[in-house]
């Protein structure tokens, strides 16, 4: 094992803190996530599936977090020369964030799907297909990290500055690939999906002009709230992969490896990153009555929260469904 220097009692305890409160919030937040999705009905069959697999993944983002409280309190190499232990927890850091960004993007498909066709997509998008998409999904991603740690040397491995075992792209081919696949992919679907979800409401708010009645007016109205809350999610992915991205390309550019920056900044860019993972649920929350509604449920029963009331399950009608996340 090899010590660190020791920075001092109070930027331990300052890193010590942020590394808690990232991890509580991730942890927490996503398994309110599930609570409400699994007992309300407040999603599209495609959109609960994938919601779920996104607060599948940001819950082992969060876990994964919790583990670098160890290596921060002690500055010791824990991990850094057990190969399975770094290896498992590398690939599983690989699989987590990998896993959320594709989350997002089969979400952001998914919406686009059921606005631009709600007739078709009824009958196109159907729970045992949903369930194929996100099991093959999660499966190429592990059967990818394993294989590319195999394959490649030392790709799983600690870094000391963060107190975590993560992927190394040292090979150029992996890196491009890996981030063509996981990052710049389904960051590009989102982008078109929630584009073209954004020409479709415009034109059907022109369509309706001044005289919105009905049903139209309702559905417009929906579209808007949707596309806000889309535009949203897509910002926040943005605001918290750049960071990371941004580094990862100078280390890629310059053919330097992390030991070139400061350890501050590459807490912060792996801060960051990690608190992705419950920004989203605080933008369900804030943006979306009915997911706030059943989530305020779930809380109610909760015993901190004293007196209970009964409240029965939430369930939004067919035009909500295909446009509220």
């Amino acid at each position: 094992m090899v010590d660190h220097q020791d920075p001092g009692t109070a930027v331990i305890v300052i890193q010590a803190t942020v590394i808690v409160t990232i991890a509580a919030l991730i942890i927490s937040s996503n398994l309110l996530n599930i609570a409400v999705l699994s007992r309300n009905k407040i999603l599209s069959i495609g959109g609960r599936c994938f919601m779920m697999s996104l607060a599948a993944a940001d819950l082992l983002v969060g876990l994964l977090l919790s583990t670098t409280l160890v290596g921060c309190v002690t500055r010791k190499d824990l991990i850094a020369f057990a190969f399975p232990g770094c290896f498992f927890l590398g690939s599983l850091s690989h699989i987590a964030y990998s896993a959320s960004s594709i989350a997002l993007a089969l979400i952001a498909v998914d919406r686009y799907l059921s606005i631009e066709r709600p007739i078709q997509y009824i009958n196109t998008v159907t729970k045992s297909r949903v369930v194929i998409v996100t099991i093959v999904a999660w499966t190429v991603l592990t059967f990818y990290a394993i294989a590319v740690g195999l394959i490649e040397k030392d790709f799983h491995g600690y870094n000391p500055d963060v107190f975590m075992c993560i992927p190394k792209y040292a090979e150029r081919y992996v890196a491009i690939f890996s981030g063509t696949a996981f990052v710049m992919i389904p960051f590009g679907a989102m982008i078109f999906a929630y584009t073209r979800i954004l020409v479709i409401a415009r034109n059907r708010r022109r369509r309706i002009g001044i005289q919105q009645q009905g049903g139209s007016s309702s559905q417009n109205l929906s579209d808007m709230k949707a596309v806000k809350m889309f535009l949203a999610i897509t910002a926040a992915f943005f605001l918290a992969w750049t960071p990371y991205g941004t580094l990862q390309m100078y280390f890629f550019i310059s053919g330097k490896n992390d030991e070139v920056v400061p350890q501050w900044l590459g807490l912060c860019v792996t801060w960051i990153l990690s608190a992705n993972s419950f920004w989203n649920v605080i933008i369900y929350s804030a943006m979306n009555r009915s997911f706030r509604r059943a989530a305020f449920a779930v809380l109610e029963k909760l015993p901190c929260f004293g007196k209970k009331t009964p409240v029965e399950n939430i369930t939004i009608n067919t035009v909500e469904s295909a446009t509220d996340i």
